[in-house]
């Protein structure tokens, strides 16, 4: 890790860091304890990146695991969302648009405090990181009147 680190800060290489082992607290604690500020994490979909290197010239790439196509979240409903204040739901936007998934997992506690159906609803696709489709029933409950 600290190879990433100093090449990006001291060479401004790029760097990428795949964790198949580490959560992403467990990674950020790592990258702590060396002294270093926490980078930014982002969550990733494996047929994403597994697409990615297929189109790599030279690389040679298998496949080895299916991965699940995306859900439907069709039972997170608009109308559900907009029962939220509008502040919380701009604050799940913004998390979701920013990929902070701390923020995210802020504001779905918030829902679920108040409405913990709408809760576990939410908890689900996050834990997917199927932040896109959480973003389009987002907005698409802002444009509802609350």
């Amino acid at each position: 890790m600290e190879f990433l680190v100093r090449g990006a800060t001291v060479f401004d290489e790029p760097g990428v860091c795949l964790s198949f082992e580490e959560t992403a607290e467990e990674l950020a604690t790592n990258v702590e304890s060396l002294g270093f500020d926490v980078p930014t994490l982002k969550p990733f979909r494996a047929s994403e990146i597994s697409d990615c290197m297929a189109q790599q010239p030279g690389m040679l790439h298998r496949r080895a695991l299916t991965v699940p196509e995306p859900q439907d979240i069709s039972e997170l409903k608009a109308a559900d969302l907009a029962s939220l204040p509008a502040d919380l739901r701009a604050e799940l936007r913004q998390g979701l648009i920013s990929l902070d998934v701390k923020r995210i997992s802020g504001a779905i506690e918030r829902a679920a405090s108040s409405h913990a159906a709408l809760g576990a609803t939410l908890k689900e696709p996050a834990g997917r990181f199927a932040f896109t489709e959480m973003l389009r029933a987002v907005e698409t409950s802002l444009e509802t009147p609350a």
